[in-house]
């Protein structure tokens, strides 16, 4: 039995690659503009939406990033939700609209409230939502507009890490994407970056129509494949980056434990199944090759466990900046990705609350 989750799993595994759909960076104007600046007045006019609470050290690379864009949007908005720092003046030092949302209505959670009020304002034709931890490439509003065509596009961006506890997050960066997909078989869409048109935001319900969902993004994502609409998802590779969980071990450890349970439970079992192999085939090559010290079987161990951490390292590659560590000892991050998983659940079914951003979220 062993051997079928290992073979199973390494070829979950490809399938996972399969539908983690890479954005191709956008070079035909930097080329010919050498990259001189222009308003977006060939394209629709372009809001740019962005739900911040507390995000003093993220705001200023992203709106940063923003201004230097070869194509600018016609407004930024930052709805600042709730902040204690400095959030609402760094947004107004870069010229963006700040906008108060108000308090929380009962019922909503905080991000898709400030998406909502962000929307309800906005003026252009096309939305793009994006998470305050978030920094484009010159060209990346650009790549956005000439990738999107109609309904919804989502962009998981690639992650940047700086520090080694980061590298931690390994399993989550690629289970996430991998569960999500390429977004044709309506299984959802990215939240840290969207991009829908405005009429089309307005006729699926928006964030109102997901108000109380803590994955928000996912549920929007199958409320425009009911309607017909095409939703597509890539990874941002060298278009849009983030750091996750800078502030330290206890914002990663809060971070993932609070939406990975609910992420599973809402992931159809045809994304599901594959990862549910890839993790199983992953824990058998370990024990396979810890078997394999005792049997004289040391040279067959040692291959199935290299052709994983080549497999992983392919994987790893698609969505972040990870270190050759993490794929070599790759049962270490594998290992937190199941605690802080049954933790997940624990909150979530169990203790049904989790907490971030200093608010209390009821499950």
């Amino acid at each position: 039995m062993t051997y079928v989750w290992i073979i199973a799993g390494w070829i979950s595994g490809w399938i996972m690659l399969s539908g983690m759909k890479p954005l191709i960076q956008q070079t035909k104007h930097n080329q010919r503009d050498r990259g001189e600046k222009r308003k977006v007045d060939q394209l629709p006019s372009v809001s740019i939406i962005i739900p911040a609470r507390n995000e003093e050290g993220n705001l200023i690379s992203l709106l940063r990033s923003i201004q230097e864009q070869t194509a600018l949007p016609a407004e930024v908005i930052v709805v600042d939700d709730g902040s204690v720092d400095r959030t609402a003046e760094i947004a107004a030092s870069f010229g963006a609209k700040v906008v108060d949302p108000g308090e929380l209505p009962q019922g909503w959670l905080g991000k898709n409230h400030a998406c909502a009020k962000g929307a309800k304002v906005a003026k252009g034709d096309i939305f793009i939502f994006l998470d305050a931890d978030i920094t484009l490439n010159p060209n990346g509003i650009e790549t956005l507009l000439s990738r999107y065509t109609e309904g919804l596009l989502s962009v998981q961006p690639y992650h940047q890490m700086m520090r080694p506890y980061e590298q931690w997050s390994a399993f989550f960066n690629v289970i996430i994407p991998a569960s999500i997909g390429s977004g044709k078989d309506g299984t959802g869409a990215f939240g840290p970056c969207i991009v829908c048109s405005r009429d089309a935001y307005k006729e699926s319900g928006g964030h109102e129509l997901v108000k109380g969902e803590i994955l928000d993004h996912h549920s929007l994502g199958k409320c425009f494949a009911r309607l017909g609409y095409q939703v597509r998802n890539y990874i941002g590779i060298s278009v849009l980056y983030f750091r996750m969980y800078p502030e330290g071990w206890s914002s990663l450890w809060r971070g993932w434990s609070k939406s990975m349970a609910s992420g599973a439970a809402a992931t159809r079992f045809r994304r599901l199944l594959p990862v549910i192999l890839w993790i199983m085939g992953m824990i058998s090559s370990f024990f396979l090759l810890i078997d394999s010290f005792y049997n004289e079987d040391f040279l067959f161990g040692t291959v199935i466990y290299v052709l994983y951490a080549l497999e992983i390292a392919v994987l790893l590659r698609r969505v972040g900046s990870f270190r050759s560590w993490v794929w070599s000892f790759y049962p270490l991050p594998l290992l937190l990705f199941l605690v802080l998983f049954i933790r997940s659940i624990l909150m979530t079914f169990v203790k049904k609350k989790v907490k971030w951003k200093d608010r209390e979220i009821e499950l």
